[in-house]
C-alpha cells in the first residue's frame, strides 16, 4: 500500500506541471513521448526482473506515468488547428482512452488473481509499443485535420422565440 502512495505522490505534483509547459514550448514532442515510453519500459521491465529494487521501479513507473497523461492532454491542444477539432479529438481520445484504461485494470487484477504472481500482468508491457507508436506519430509538428466538414457540428435546435409582449416594460411592472 505504501507502494501505492509513493506512486501517486510522484505521479501527480511533480508532472502535472513541467510536462505541459515544456512539451508546449518543443516543435515536435517525440523526444518527451520517447523518453515517457523508455522510462515505462525501463520500470515495469525492472519489477519483472529485479524486484528487489521494487522502490526504485515504482518511483520511475510514477513520475513515467504521472508523465504520460497530462502529455498526451497537451498534444491534443498542441495539434488541433480549432477549437472545435479540439473538442472532437478530445472527445475521442478520452472515451476510448477511459474505457482501455478501465478495463486494462481489471485484466490486470484478473490475470494476477489467477496466476498468483505479477510476471503475467506485467508481461503486458507489449501494450507500450502501440502506446509508443501513436504517441510518436501525435509528437510530430504538424496539426490533426477533422474528417468531416463542420457541418457535422451542428448546434442544438434553439426553442421557438417568445412572442414579444406588445405592452412597454414600464407597464408590466405596475
Amino acid at each position: 500500500m505504501l507502494c501505492l502512495g509513493v506512486f501517486a505522490s510522484l505521479a501527480v505534483p511533480l508532472t502535472d506541471t513541467a510536462g505541459p509547459v515544456l512539451a508546449a514550448r518543443l516543435a515536435t514532442q517525440r523526444p518527451l513521448v520517447a523518453a515517457v515510453a523508455a522510462t515505462k519500459a525501463a520500470a515495469l521491465l525492472g519489477l519483472l526482473l529485479a524486484p528487489h529494487l521494487g522502490w526504485v521501479w515504482i518511483c520511475a513507473l510514477g513520475l513515467a506515468t504521472g508523465s504520460a497523461f497530462p502529455l498526451a492532454f497537451t498534444l491534443l491542444g498542441l495539434r488541433s488547428p480549432t477549437p472545435q477539432v479540439a473538442a472532437r479529438l478530445s472527445g475521442m481520445a478520452q472515451t476510448g482512452g477511459y474505457l482501455i484504461a478501465g478495463a486494462g485494470s481489471l485484466v490486470i487484477g484478473l490475470l494476477h488473481a489467477f496466476t498468483g504472481t505479477w510476471g503475467l500482468p506485467l508481461l503486458l508491457l507489449a501494450l507500450l509499443v502501440p502506446e509508443t507508436v501513436f504517441g510518436l506519430l501525435a509528437g510530430r509538428p504538424a496539426f490533426v485535420h477533422a474528417g468531416h466538414s463542420t457541418e457535422t457540428l451542428r448546434e442544438l435546435p434553439r426553442p421557438p422565440a417568445v412572442r414579444p409582449t406588445t405592452r412597454p416594460l414600464r407597464e408590466l411592472r405596475r
